[in-house]
């Protein structure tokens, strides 16, 4: 998989308490409340850290909060489905390199016994 994430695994477990909130904010264009100013300062530093953007992080404008939480939403969803396909990647790769099991004793593939015809 050659797309760059664009938060680090740490910037991603403190945006975590968020999931919620993203996804209701991408998927349904719906904001609840995340926690007060701290928690839209928080999100607001760690997608600055992340991208060098800096969003409006005014908790009592309700159009900065949907804004921050679709802009940081998409970019975090986007990280987990590329984190998704990568260990769906490692695990085909797993099992590519694996030795096959070995066959069982018995009749040949293919062969169905036949039942005689009752007259």
């Amino acid at each position: 998989m050659n797309k760059k994430r664009t938060f680090t695994d740490a910037q991603l477990e403190e945006l975590r308490p968020f999931e919620e909130n993203f996804r209701t904010a991408v998927y349904s264009r719906y904001a609840r409340r995340i926690g007060g100013p701290e928690a839209a300062r928080n999100i607001g530093r760690i997608y600055k850290e992340a991208t060098g953007v800096q969003l409006s992080v005014y908790a009592s404008c309700q159009d900065c909060m949907m804004r921050l939480l679709t802009q940081v939403g998409r970019a975090y969803l986007a990280d987990l489905e590329i984190i998704e396909a990568e260990k769906v990647e490692e695990a085909a790769r797993r099992l590519v390199g694996s030795k096959p099991a070995p066959r069982q004793k018995g009749r040949p593939r293919g062969s169905v016994k036949t039942a005689k015809k009752q007259e």
